[in-house]
């Protein structure tokens, strides 16, 4: 198994320990805001588990923009430090 395939394996498990992570955080904030019951799942309508739901993805949404961002500028940071002295001697 090539270095390339077991960073996006590790980089996708991390990402999704952190889906879940970020998704069971803001469903506790919204059960505590809400006043509903945190343990007491069946007691729930379907339009609060929709709620739920969509405001958590949302949230995840939001998580993953900015993790995006700073692994875009971190990569960029590589490359630029790996192939700056080419580009300069290139004149690119």
């Amino acid at each position: 198994m090539n270095n390339s395939l077991k960073n996006k394996i590790v980089y996708e498990t991390i990402d999704f320990v952190i889906f879940l992570v970020v998704f069971c955080i803001t469903e506790a904030i919204i059960d505590l805001v809400m006043g509903w019951d945190l343990w007491n799942l069946s007691s729930r309508t379907t339009s609060q588990v929709m709620t739920v739901i969509c405001i958590a993805c949302g949230v995840n949404g939001l998580v993953f923009t900015f993790i995006g961002r700073y692994r875009s500028k971190r990569n960029q940071k590589k490359i630029d430090e790996k192939y700056g002295k080419l580009f300069d001697e290139a004149g690119i």
